[in-house]
Protein backbone atom coordinates (compact mmCIF):
# COMPACT_ATOMS: atom_id res chain seq x y z
CA UNK A 1 0.00 0.00 0.00
CA UNK A 2 1.38 3.41 -0.94
CA UNK A 3 2.13 5.98 1.76
CA UNK A 4 -0.64 8.27 0.48
CA UNK A 5 -3.21 5.51 0.85
CA UNK A 6 -1.92 4.67 4.31
CA UNK A 7 -2.37 8.30 5.28
CA UNK A 8 -6.02 8.18 4.16
CA UNK A 9 -6.88 5.24 6.41
CA UNK A 10 -7.01 7.15 9.73
CA UNK A 11 -8.90 9.98 8.01
CA UNK A 12 -11.46 7.50 6.69
CA UNK A 13 -11.78 5.82 10.09
CA UNK A 14 -12.23 9.20 11.80
CA UNK A 15 -14.87 10.18 9.24
CA UNK A 16 -16.78 6.91 9.70
CA UNK A 17 -16.66 7.29 13.48
CA UNK A 18 -17.96 10.84 13.18
CA UNK A 19 -20.84 9.81 10.92
CA UNK A 20 -21.73 6.91 13.23
CA UNK A 21 -21.75 9.25 16.24
CA UNK A 22 -23.99 11.76 14.47
CA UNK A 23 -26.44 9.04 13.39
CA UNK A 24 -26.50 7.50 16.86
CA UNK A 25 -27.09 10.90 18.47
CA UNK A 26 -29.91 11.68 16.05
CA UNK A 27 -31.51 8.31 16.77
CA UNK A 28 -31.24 8.89 20.52
CA UNK A 29 -32.81 12.34 20.24
CA UNK A 30 -35.61 10.93 18.12
CA UNK A 31 -36.29 8.18 20.65
CA UNK A 32 -36.27 10.70 23.50
CA UNK A 33 -38.70 12.90 21.57
CA UNK A 34 -41.03 9.98 20.84
CA UNK A 35 -40.92 8.85 24.45
CA UNK A 36 -41.69 12.36 25.68
CA UNK A 37 -44.59 12.81 23.27
CA UNK A 38 -46.02 9.40 24.18
CA UNK A 39 -45.93 10.47 27.83
CA UNK A 40 -47.57 13.81 27.00
CA UNK A 41 -50.42 12.20 25.06
CA UNK A 42 -50.99 9.64 27.78
CA UNK A 43 -51.19 12.34 30.45
CA UNK A 44 -53.47 14.52 28.33
CA UNK A 45 -55.93 11.67 27.82
CA UNK A 46 -55.84 10.86 31.53
CA UNK A 47 -56.50 14.52 32.33
CA UNK A 48 -59.45 14.68 29.92
CA UNK A 49 -60.97 11.64 31.62
CA UNK A 50 -60.40 13.07 35.08
CA UNK A 51 -61.88 16.46 34.21
CA UNK A 52 -64.90 14.73 32.67
CA UNK A 53 -65.46 12.76 35.85
CA UNK A 54 -64.89 15.61 38.31
CA UNK A 55 -65.95 18.63 36.21
CA UNK A 56 -63.70 21.02 38.10
CA UNK A 57 -60.37 19.98 39.54
CA UNK A 58 -56.76 20.94 40.13
CA UNK A 59 -54.07 18.64 38.83
CA UNK A 60 -50.48 18.74 40.06
CA UNK A 61 -47.67 18.24 37.55
CA UNK A 62 -43.90 18.50 37.48
CA UNK A 63 -43.17 22.07 36.37
CA UNK A 64 -39.97 20.96 34.64
CA UNK A 65 -41.42 18.00 32.75
CA UNK A 66 -42.26 17.72 29.05
CA UNK A 67 -41.06 21.10 27.75
CA UNK A 68 -42.20 22.13 24.27
CA UNK A 69 -39.73 23.38 21.70
CA UNK A 70 -40.22 27.11 21.16
CA UNK A 71 -42.30 27.72 24.30
CA UNK A 72 -39.78 30.35 25.39
CA UNK A 73 -41.08 32.47 22.49
CA UNK A 74 -44.66 32.55 23.74
CA UNK A 75 -46.32 35.97 23.39
CA UNK A 76 -46.64 37.95 26.62
CA UNK A 77 -50.40 37.45 26.67
CA UNK A 78 -50.07 33.70 27.26
CA UNK A 79 -47.62 33.53 30.14
CA UNK A 80 -50.05 34.35 32.94
CA UNK A 81 -52.44 32.24 34.95
CA UNK A 82 -56.03 33.33 35.35
CA UNK A 83 -55.25 34.86 38.76
CA UNK A 84 -51.97 36.14 40.21
CA UNK A 85 -51.86 33.39 42.85
CA UNK A 86 -52.95 30.56 40.55
CA UNK A 87 -49.53 29.30 39.59
CA UNK A 88 -47.17 26.88 41.31
CA UNK A 89 -48.30 24.87 44.29
CA UNK A 90 -44.72 25.06 45.63
CA UNK A 91 -42.59 28.10 44.90
CA UNK A 92 -43.29 31.44 43.26
CA UNK A 93 -43.44 32.32 39.58
CA UNK A 94 -40.71 34.25 37.86
CA UNK A 95 -41.39 37.52 36.06
CA UNK A 96 -42.69 35.76 32.94
CA UNK A 97 -45.18 33.65 34.88
CA UNK A 98 -43.09 30.50 34.65
CA UNK A 99 -42.89 28.47 37.87
CA UNK A 100 -39.68 28.39 39.89
CA UNK A 101 -40.68 25.37 42.01
CA UNK A 102 -40.99 21.76 40.91
CA UNK A 103 -44.73 21.31 41.41
CA UNK A 104 -47.34 23.23 39.47
CA UNK A 105 -51.10 23.26 39.93
CA UNK A 106 -53.10 23.15 36.71
CA UNK A 107 -56.60 24.54 37.19
CA UNK A 108 -59.11 22.94 34.85
CA UNK A 109 -61.68 25.09 33.09
CA UNK A 110 -63.28 22.16 31.27
CA UNK A 111 -62.50 20.44 27.99
CA UNK A 112 -62.36 21.54 24.36
CA UNK A 113 -63.10 19.25 21.44
CA UNK A 114 -63.15 19.69 17.66
CA UNK A 115 -64.81 16.55 16.25
CA UNK A 116 -63.80 17.20 12.62
CA UNK A 117 -60.10 16.77 13.47
CA UNK A 118 -60.43 14.27 16.31
CA UNK A 119 -59.22 16.79 18.88
CA UNK A 120 -60.18 16.54 22.56
CA UNK A 121 -58.08 18.34 25.16
CA UNK A 122 -58.11 19.63 28.70
CA UNK A 123 -58.89 23.34 28.77
CA UNK A 124 -56.95 25.07 31.52
CA UNK A 125 -57.90 28.28 33.28
CA UNK A 126 -54.78 30.17 32.25
CA UNK A 127 -52.48 29.95 29.25
CA UNK A 128 -49.01 29.88 30.76
CA UNK A 129 -45.99 27.80 29.85
CA UNK A 130 -46.98 24.70 31.81
CA UNK A 131 -50.69 24.84 30.92
CA UNK A 132 -49.89 24.70 27.21
CA UNK A 133 -47.75 21.57 27.65
CA UNK A 134 -50.86 19.65 28.64
CA UNK A 135 -53.63 20.95 26.41
CA UNK A 136 -55.19 24.31 25.56
CA UNK A 137 -55.34 27.38 27.78
CA UNK A 138 -58.01 30.04 28.27
CA UNK A 139 -56.50 33.50 28.17
CA UNK A 140 -56.93 35.40 31.44
CA UNK A 141 -59.74 37.99 31.37
CA UNK A 142 -61.39 36.52 28.26
CA UNK A 143 -65.10 35.79 28.61
CA UNK A 144 -66.70 32.70 30.11
CA UNK A 145 -67.92 29.91 27.84
CA UNK A 146 -71.42 30.67 26.56
CA UNK A 147 -71.29 34.31 27.67
CA UNK A 148 -71.16 37.45 25.52
CA UNK A 149 -67.63 38.44 24.55
CA UNK A 150 -64.57 36.67 23.25
CA UNK A 151 -63.40 33.34 24.69
CA UNK A 152 -59.71 33.29 23.69
CA UNK A 153 -57.88 29.97 23.71
CA UNK A 154 -54.21 29.25 22.98
CA UNK A 155 -52.58 25.95 22.08
CA UNK A 156 -49.29 24.67 20.67
CA UNK A 157 -48.99 23.56 17.03
CA UNK A 158 -47.03 20.41 17.82
CA UNK A 159 -44.92 18.57 15.25
CA UNK A 160 -46.46 15.19 16.11
CA UNK A 161 -49.57 14.49 14.06
CA UNK A 162 -52.73 15.03 16.08
CA UNK A 163 -50.96 16.33 19.19
CA UNK A 164 -52.66 19.33 20.87
CA UNK A 165 -53.43 21.84 18.02
CA UNK A 166 -51.32 20.06 15.37
CA UNK A 167 -54.33 19.52 13.07
CA UNK A 168 -55.91 22.93 13.62
CA UNK A 169 -55.01 23.85 10.04
CA UNK A 170 -57.51 21.22 8.83
CA UNK A 171 -60.47 22.98 10.46
CA UNK A 172 -62.99 24.32 7.94
CA UNK A 173 -65.80 26.87 7.94
CA UNK A 174 -68.89 25.28 9.48
CA UNK A 175 -66.98 22.92 11.80
CA UNK A 176 -67.99 22.74 15.44
CA UNK A 177 -65.94 23.59 18.53
CA UNK A 178 -67.34 22.21 21.78
CA UNK A 179 -66.53 23.53 25.24
CA UNK A 180 -67.69 21.31 28.10
CA UNK A 181 -67.70 23.00 31.49
CA UNK A 182 -69.43 22.02 34.74
CA UNK A 183 -71.74 19.59 32.96
CA UNK A 184 -72.80 22.07 30.25
CA UNK A 185 -71.79 21.90 26.57
CA UNK A 186 -71.34 25.09 24.55
CA UNK A 187 -71.14 24.62 20.77
CA UNK A 188 -69.52 27.20 18.52
CA UNK A 189 -69.57 27.13 14.70
CA UNK A 190 -66.43 28.21 12.83
CA UNK A 191 -67.11 31.15 10.53
CA UNK A 192 -63.69 32.76 10.06
CA UNK A 193 -60.17 31.40 9.51
CA UNK A 194 -57.14 33.69 9.20
CA UNK A 195 -53.36 33.33 8.90
CA UNK A 196 -51.75 36.50 10.18
CA UNK A 197 -48.47 38.07 11.17
CA UNK A 198 -47.91 38.03 14.95
CA UNK A 199 -47.99 41.83 14.93
CA UNK A 200 -51.68 41.68 13.93
CA UNK A 201 -52.72 39.40 16.78
CA UNK A 202 -53.95 42.09 19.16
CA UNK A 203 -56.91 43.02 16.95
CA UNK A 204 -58.20 39.44 17.13
CA UNK A 205 -57.93 39.38 20.92
CA UNK A 206 -60.25 42.26 21.76
CA UNK A 207 -63.03 41.49 24.20
CA UNK A 208 -65.72 43.07 22.01
CA UNK A 209 -65.78 44.03 18.35
CA UNK A 210 -67.16 47.41 17.36
CA UNK A 211 -70.74 46.99 16.18
CA UNK A 212 -70.84 43.42 17.44
CA UNK A 213 -71.53 43.92 21.13
CA UNK A 214 -73.17 41.04 22.92
CA UNK A 215 -72.00 38.34 20.53
CA UNK A 216 -70.68 35.09 21.98
CA UNK A 217 -67.58 34.07 20.10
CA UNK A 218 -64.53 31.88 20.47
CA UNK A 219 -61.03 32.55 19.12
CA UNK A 220 -58.45 29.77 18.86
CA UNK A 221 -54.84 30.87 18.35
CA UNK A 222 -51.79 28.80 17.48
CA UNK A 223 -48.51 29.13 15.60
CA UNK A 224 -48.16 28.24 11.92
CA UNK A 225 -46.60 26.68 9.85
CA UNK A 226 -45.97 23.54 11.89
CA UNK A 227 -42.40 23.46 13.17
CA UNK A 228 -41.74 27.03 12.03
CA UNK A 229 -44.23 29.25 13.84
CA UNK A 230 -43.51 32.44 11.91
CA UNK A 231 -47.23 33.33 11.71
CA UNK A 232 -50.42 32.78 13.70
CA UNK A 233 -53.41 30.67 12.71
CA UNK A 234 -56.63 32.18 14.07
CA UNK A 235 -59.91 30.23 14.11
CA UNK A 236 -63.05 32.19 15.03
CA UNK A 237 -66.50 30.81 15.76
CA UNK A 238 -69.80 31.97 17.22
CA UNK A 239 -72.09 30.28 19.72
CA UNK A 240 -75.09 28.46 18.29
Amino acid sequence: MSSSRKALVPVLVFWLCGVSFILASAHLRNEEYRSGEDARESQIQSMVDRIGEEDSSEILVDADALPVSGEEDLPDETVQSSEPDASPADGASDIAGRPSGNTYSLRSYGTISIPSIGCELPLWDGAGTVELRYGAGRMPLSCEAGKPGNLIIFGHRMRRYGSIFNRLGEVAIGDSILIVRNGSTFTYTVDQIETIDPSELSRYMDMEKEGDHGSCRITLITCTPTGVGSHRLVIIGHLI
